[in-house]
């Protein structure tokens, strides 16, 4: 059942992508469209330049300004960076884009303003490959149009070099730790993910280890081949992806997704290639920093914003493609009112989603029994559904030791096992463990106790790096 949200945000990407099919049948419409995208991106920026530059320790928005990086909304670093550099990649498309009287001044400024912000949020957060897209992507634009949009292209590189040279120059209000050349260049736990994601897509390279079973399957994987020398040391504790979404697809699902997947690859070269080698390589320039995000970590479980932007961008080359074809749909009625249903209940959904995030962060800040009180409220658990049982029955179990109540304790071992088949981690196998030492089974505790040691080789606090 963990997969399930997975694949219900697949569907929802091909409904919003349909839809957006259906609308801005000319093409200033649809570049409209692109500079609100934009626009969204000009506004994240100038959020993480608002955490950089101006906020401090115990703000009321729970920054953390002595670390200091800028996440904006999506608290996470590269998540963050790869949303800079696709806009400061659309900013550069834009500008070369527009012509003659399309050119408008405030157009233009967007196109400006949200390269030097996003670059300046991008330097700042120390994003290796943020970095990487920040630059690769125009240069690429560069070598495509230097000849015929030269003065535009000097224009926009001496502001990108005026956010650097900013963003040298103005230290922000509280200086936060900065990371040194030896954390940025620290080995990557990477290679010890893929090296045993690749065992055991040797395995089972066919039907694969199962949908929404990787972190149990992968965890019990990695003791066993580190038990037998057979891994890289250095996988990071509790992994729930491989850091690369083809992985993700063929060791949990087999061979079947990795075909879906180059399938709809393949079709969108062809497509693309349709236009030359020009015109096709600039609109695949645009999807270079999310392309690059996923082959190294997982930015659509992260962010919702990063999946609405790929879609975009997929429409907007379908339509400059010109490989769409027009069908009549004659249940129009049934449509409309599928169209506004949908649109109901996802109001719905986000508004008592926000709700219950609101509910959680109170009662991690508290973790007080009224506030865990109204978690058992909730009306839309969503993506905090597995967190909130959890706490409560952590709670419970605390509870079930100090009246030692029998039946509690063992109810709570009926669900941490369960549990630990979806989100294994070391401090469930240590309350097991003393679940079962409450009770007075003292063979399955050590049984649980050596289950952790394979599991879990590493002393308590040294998780290897993530």
């Amino acid at each position: 059942f963990s997969a399930v949200p997975r694949f219900l945000g697949l569907i929802a990407g091909w409904l919003f992508l349909l839809s957006l099919y259906q609308f801005f049948p000319d093409r200033e419409h649809r570049r409209q469209v692109l500079l609100l995208v934009l626009l969204s991106v000009g506004i994240e920026a100038a959020f993480g330049l608002v955490q950089y530059y101006l906020l401090t320790p115990g703000n009321w928005l729970g920054y953390d300004a002595k670390q200091n990086l800028p996440y904006g909304i999506f608290q996470q670093p590269n998540v963050m960076a790869t949303f800079m550099t696709t806009g400061v990649t659309l900013s550069l498309y834009l500008l070369l884009d527009l012509h003659g009287a399309e050119q408008k001044w405030y157009k233009s400024t967007l196109c400006y303003s949200v390269a030097f912000a996003a670059s300046l949020v991008t330097l700042k957060l120390g994003s290796r490959t943020g970095l990487l897209t920040l630059l690769a992507g125009p240069a690429i634009l560069t070598l495509f149009f230097f000849k015929e949009k030269k003065q535009i292209l000097v224009q926009w590189w001496l502001v990108l070099i005026c956010a650097f040279l900013v963003g040298g120059a103005v230290p922000p209000l509280e200086t936060g730790l900065q990371k040194t050349s030896q954390e940025i260049s620290h080995g990557s736990p990477r290679l010890a993910i893929y090296r045993e994601c690749l065992s055991m897509i040797w395995e089972r390279p066919w039907l694969g280890w199962g949908y929404g079973d990787f972190p149990y399957q992968y965890l019990h994987h990695y003791s066993v081949s580190l038990k037998e020398g057979r891994a890289v040391p250095g996988s990071p504790e509790n992994l729930l992806h491989p850091h690369n979404e083809l992985l993700f697809w063929w060791v949990e699902g087999g061979i079947a997704p990795v075909l879906g997947i180059g399938l709809t690859i393949w079709a969108w070269l062809k497509n693309v290639s349709s236009r030359g080698w020009k015109q096709g390589g600039e609109l695949s320039v645009l999807f270079l920093p999310i392309w690059t995000h996923l082959m190294l970590e997982y930015p659509f479980y992260h962010s919702l914003a990063h999946w609405v932007v790929f879609l975009v961008l997929l429409w907007w080359v379908d339509e400059e493609c010109g490989s769409l074809a027009a069908k009549e749909f004659r249940y129009g009625f049934a449509l409309r009112t599928l169209a506004i249903i949908l649109s109901g209940i996802t109001v719905v959904f986000m508004i008592t989603t926000l709700r219950t995030t609101s509910l959680v962060v109170r009662y991690e800040k508290s973790k007080t029994i009224e506030h865990l009180r109204d978690l058992g409220q909730v009306v839309n658990p969503g993506p905090w559904g597995m967190q909130i049982q959890a706490y409560g029955m952590i709670n419970r179990f605390a509870q079930a030791l100090m009246e030692k109540d029998r039946a509690g304790i063992e109810s709570y071992l009926s669900w941490a096992a369960k549990a630990a088949r979806q989100r294994p981690n070391r401090k469930l196998y240590a309350t097991m463990a003393e679940g079962y030492a409450a009770l007075g089974e003292k063979e399955k505790m050590n049984e649980l106790i050596e289950q952790m040691k394979e599991y879990y080789p590493l002393p308590h606090g040294q998780k290897g790096q993530s």
